[in-house]
């Protein structure tokens, strides 16, 4: 993805001015790299850069705006063994995410019916 598609993702959940968390989790153990942004065009550069490669397990963008005294922490950079956030560092719940997938073991997909299952729950949610 690159990191005009990442930022339109970005703009679309933040107004100017948020404070934003990137966690990159480590492959296979304990860790991730972490960074606040305010810098949306610099972040999206960052996750396309770490998204280029297969050494990590995911890459998260938070939808909710932190507390920006975390800029202190890793100010729009990422960097090694940051003290990772807490639900007291999100300033507000803007939006809420909600996982409709069926319940498996990692790294086995769902089938057709299982995926169509999902996608009916999910408009069963947004109707609520």
């Amino acid at each position: 993805m690159s990191s005009e598609e990442i930022l339109h993702g970005i703009k679309a959940y933040h107004p100017p001015g948020d404070v934003i968390e990137l966690r990159i989790p480590f492959q296979g153990r304990k860790g991730a790299l972490l960074g606040y942004y305010s810098d949306y065009e610099k972040l999206a550069r960052d996750a396309e850069i770490y998204s280029q490669t297969r050494e990590y397990p995911g890459i998260y963008i938070s939808i909710n705006p932190f507390n920006p005294v975390l800029l202190a922490r890793a100010n729009n950079r990422t960097q090694k063994g940051a003290e990772g956030s807490k639900a007291d560092d999100i300033l507000e719940l803007r939006w809420l995410p909600i996982d409709a997938d069926v319940i498996k073991p990692v790294g086995i997909s769902s089938t057709d019916h299982e995926h169509e299952t999902g996608l009916a729950k999910a408009v069963e949610i947004r109707r609520w």
